[in-house]
């Protein structure tokens, strides 16, 4: 059954295509990217989207023993038809440095 099962999977993944789109990773996902990094998001998303609205920026602490914050925002943009959710981790080098041992 296993055996059936995995290969539905793979005909099913062999016939999704994609590619890569230079234009929307430039012009749209870097900027977001990015911007998880200002202190005042808002202005991104009002720079980089048409018709767009900014709606919540969320900031907590990664590491309770340090002065350390994750952040994250949402936004929608109307033009595009799109949901925003933007995130970054640790900027602290030791904290990436946790999640590297962690995963490897």
């Amino acid at each position: 059954m296993n055996l059936i099962v995995t290969v539905l999977f793979f005909i099913c993944i062999s016939k999704v295509s994609s590619s890569f789109n230079e234009t929307f990773a430039r012009y749209f996902v870097w900027p977001m990217a990015a911007s998880a990094y200002s202190e005042h998001p808002e202005i991104c998303v009002k720079d980089n989207f048409y018709q767009s609205e900014f709606k919540r920026r969320i900031k907590v602490n990664c590491d309770t023993l340090k002065n350390d914050n994750c952040v994250a925002f949402t936004a929608v943009s109307h033009s595009n038809k799109a949901i925003i959710i933007s995130f970054r981790g640790s900027e602290d080098l030791e904290g990436i440095m946790e999640i590297i041992d962690v995963i490897s």
